[in-house]
């Protein structure tokens, strides 16, 4: 919520500090006006035409969804090349017209686009026939580096509507279901230190959770809360719907509810179990960008669906396309719903593979891996192998005794594990945790632990189990 209002030029502080220091009741009206606003722009007759389509296509056969997402391609292709200068300069420089692109195999011949590209081309990637100022600016919340910067038109925002209510449809969540929200929204003053931590969002049935004030002291509130509104779903980041069901299991309370949303971070094979024994369901994950050029859903059955009408995604390995199921790869991904700022071969810094088979669920949508994390956020041992976070949890299983923990790769042979102590940890659980870490990362790699009093969240209100500075092969390809 308030982060919404921060980009209103010229009424943040004014608007942030009234807000603040406004009674609980008028606060929720606040958040329920604002509601309202977001439900008439976002929740309109053009999303559902959208949502229409998508329960269509979603059916499709292999050759009706690659039929219609080449037809979408051409359509792009042909738009990126005579509105938008930056691709009408890399078609000429490389001898290539529209008509060389015709399906998703043509765009090997085109150069992939990078962070550093956008920041240095920024301007030239808006579409001439496209008003800048009718764009929405956003931004990447820069968690792995300097934040990136673009522009969504309406038409990639009423999509992203369309698709987040077709995912959610997956679950049996319909418009007239009650939830409850955990995740980076700023909607109690973050100096607060007395309840209530949650803001209601009437027209939406959506109710708002601070993930900044989660805590042994305020945890039993939430939960009580909660048990109030009885929502049919949560949704939230996974490690704030961790940290909530973590504190459910030692004290043997579980609530149950039809589905967990999770989306914006990894989520670890420890979190998902404890997250669905809590809460007596199913996790339906969601990867998706900021930068809205791929995505992909899970399903009743626990399946990774391509959202084939959202974007094009290839996987990239040394320099090398990857056809084959089961090799690993990044993602190199071209949007097809955003005209006012296209982005096409998109490079990710996420990674994952493809699965070639179809679900039973009935969704025809292809499927791929658990995009588990960013490259940016796996471990390079001194052997050179790539370590995922998944493998990193198993250590953390039997720690009872820690609140909190983070690792942190400066060097290639170096790794801090930062750790919130719980009142009976000891040195017996350093010894053991040490241990069970140097049997993943190797004995070459030199461990230090790091014990401090807490570990924030960014500013969006996510929360990095594992930092890497540590460049990868991946790193060396880009071109």
């Amino acid at each position: 919520m308030i982060p919404e209002l921060e980009k209103l030029p010229g009424l943040e502080k004014k608007l942030i500090s009234t807000y603040y220091n406004s009674p609980y009741h008028f606060q929720n009206f606040v958040v329920s006006a604002y509601g309202y606003y977001y439900r008439k722009q976002n929740l309109n007759t053009e999303v559902f035409s959208r949502l229409k389509e998508l329960e269509k296509t979603q059916y499709y056969v292999k050759s009706e969804l690659e039929n219609y997402q080449n037809k979408k391609l051409r359509s792009l292709i042909k738009h990126a090349y005579e509105n938008v200068p930056y691709y009408h300069r890399i078609f000429r420089s490389n001898n290539l017209v529209p008509d060389d692109i015709k399906t998703k195999e043509d765009l090997v011949k085109l150069p992939y686009l990078t962070k550093d590209d956008i920041r240095h081309s920024f301007k030239d990637l808006i579409a001439k026939n496209y008003n800048p100022t009718k764009l929405q600016l956003v931004h990447t919340s820069g968690t792995t580096g300097s934040p990136l910067e673009f522009h969504w038109d309406k038409n990639v925002m009423l999509m992203e509507n369309a698709f987040i209510r077709r995912h959610w449809s997956w679950a049996g969540f319909g418009l007239k279901d009650w939830r409850v929200t955990l995740r980076g929204n700023v909607i109690v003053p973050l100096a607060q230190k007395k309840g209530p931590f949650w803001r209601y969002n009437y027209p939406e049935r959506q109710v708002f959770f601070s993930s900044f004030h989660m805590n042994p002291d305020t945890l039993p509130e939430y939960v009580k809360e909660i048990y109030k509104i009885s929502p049919k779903a949560i949704q939230g980041y996974p490690s704030t719907v961790y940290t909530l069901a973590r504190y459910m299991r030692e004290n043997d309370i579980k609530i149950p509810v039809s589905a967990v949303f999770t989306s914006s971070e990894p989520i670890y094979p420890v979190q998902r179990e404890v997250i669905e024994d809590q809460f007596q369901c199913n996790i339906y994950d969601l990867y998706g960008l900021s930068e809205r050029t791929a995505a992909a859903g899970q399903c009743s059955n626990g399946n990774y669906h391509i959202y084939s009408e959202y974007g094009i995604i290839e996987l990239l390995n040394n320099d090398e396309f990857i056809t084959d199921s089961g090799e690993f790869g990044e993602i190199v991904s071209t949007g097809l719903n955003n005209y006012g700022m296209p982005l096409i071969r998109y490079k990710t810094g996420d990674g994952t593979k493809f699965r070639d088979e179809l679900c039973e669920c009935g969704i025809n949508l292809p499927l791929m891996d658990p995009v588990e994390t960013k490259l940016d956020d796996m471990i390079l041992t001194p052997d050179g192998n790539l370590l995922s976070p998944s493998v990193l949890t198993h250590p953390f299983k039997p720690m009872v005794n820690v609140e909190k923990s983070q690792i942190i790769q400066e060097k290639k042979d170096q790794i801090t594990i930062k750790i919130v102590k719980k009142r009976g940890y000891s040195e017996k659980d350093s010894e053991i945790l040490l241990k069970e870490l140097h049997e993943r990362v190797g004995f070459e790699m030199d461990i230090e632990l790091e014990f401090v009093e807490d570990i924030p969240r960014t500013k969006a209100g996510k929360y990095r189990w594992i930092i890497s500075r540590v460049s990868r092969y991946f790193d060396d390809n880009e071109h």
